[in-house]
């Protein structure tokens, strides 16, 4: 009794649901999913690929599918398939299952939407001075206008940051887009993600288009120190040591000269260039190598004059000197 009871109720169910109900074919999206954010990692669009599992109705004896998009359909693909150069904006795509039966005629299966959207990347990016500090400038899509450094910014894919480093001094230091010099002494824009460092320009301008690989990266304008020489007088025999302030730069790691007149008259008294306080035996000019902001001091004698009482007081003492070329020479103390 009780199986027969079982047997009415499956023919009712199949009374009110056939077969072709029951066992229809079917589509599921599985990527992307629902409100999903697609993220541009570089350009202006991005390649989306779609993929579903689906099933077919019973007597169903081939099927394609179609794919419908916002800007156009694609039929008797698989899955999965892709779309390229999908800009950014907000998506509903649907894929249809069509099947055909045995006697050659054709129906729509079943569907299943997606909604989904796609976002440029936004991506976290620092300029800076190779030194703490300063000002730097720095534009996305548009002209570079001054900042201060460290200067931390967030730009889209693909938009243009415009980076310019600035002349400056800044900690004792004046600090300059060097472009001559050794090798080493040239400033450039050096790239900086993840303790790697990349070189990137020699020019003092340097633009690109933002792309995920920029995202916590550092973009780093190495200027160089261009050490001021100072130049003093020392004309203190008679006279007061001359502070002539800074007589010329030299940058960092480079070679470069200094000079101190030959004669330079004071009160009256007309000095000659005696020698270097640290270094009697270097020329004039001389041939500098400065590790830092540096003063030179030129020391200056008045000739035949002496500041010492005494210099001649010694009736017994040498007072003319002949070398081995036969020239003669006052000694005397003095300076």
């Amino acid at each position: 009794m009780k199986t027969f009871l079982r047997k009415i109720k499956y023919f009712a169910l199949l009374m009110f649901f056939p077969l072709s109900s029951i066992f229809a074919g079917s589509v599921t999206i599985t990527h992307p999913t629902q409100n999903q954010v697609i993220q541009i990692t570089s350009g202006t669009s991005v390649s989306v690929t779609v993929e579903w599992n689906f099933s077919t109705s019973p007597g169903t004896v081939s099927w394609y599918f179609k794919l419908v998009t916002n800007n156009g359909s694609y039929s008797y693909i698989t899955s999965p398939y892709t779309v390229s150069d999908v800009t950014a904006g907000t998506y509903n795509w649907k894929v249809e299952i069509y099947e055909v039966d045995g006697n050659g005629n054709t129906t729509m299966g079943a569907s299943d939407n997606v909604d989904f959207s796609v976002a440029p990347g936004s991506y976290k990016i620092t300029a800076k001075n190779s030194f703490e500090y300063g000002t730097i400038k720095v534009g996305i899509d548009q002209s570079a206008s001054q900042q201060n450094s460290p200067y931390l910014f967030t730009a889209n894919s693909n938009q243009t940051v415009n980076l310019e480093a600035i002349d400056q001094s800044y900690g004792y230091y004046d600090r300059i887009w060097n472009t001559s010099g050794i090798q080493n002494s040239l400033s450039d824009w050096r790239k900086v993600i993840e303790h790697n460092e990349t070189h990137l320009s020699y020019n003092r301008t340097y633009s690109f288009n933002v792309s995920s690989g920029d995202d916590g990266a550092e973009y780093v304008a190495y200027l160089m120190k261009n050490y001021k020489i100072y130049r003093d007088d020392d004309c203190s025999e008679f006279d007061n040591v001359i502070n002539n302030g800074v007589v010329t730069h030299i940058v960092e790691q480079n070679t470069g000269t200094i000079s101190a007149p030959a004669t330079k008259t004071v009160n009256g008294k007309t000095y000659n260039f005696a020698g270097w306080s640290d270094n009697f035996n270097a020329s004039n000019p001389r041939t500098i190598t400065p590790n830092d902001n540096e003063t030179f001091t030129a020391l200056y004698k008045y000739p035949t004059h002496s500041n010492t009482p005494t210099a001649f007081a010694n009736n017994s003492q040498r007072k003319i000197v002949r070398t081995t070329d036969g020239s003669l020479w006052m000694v005397y103390e003095s300076m």
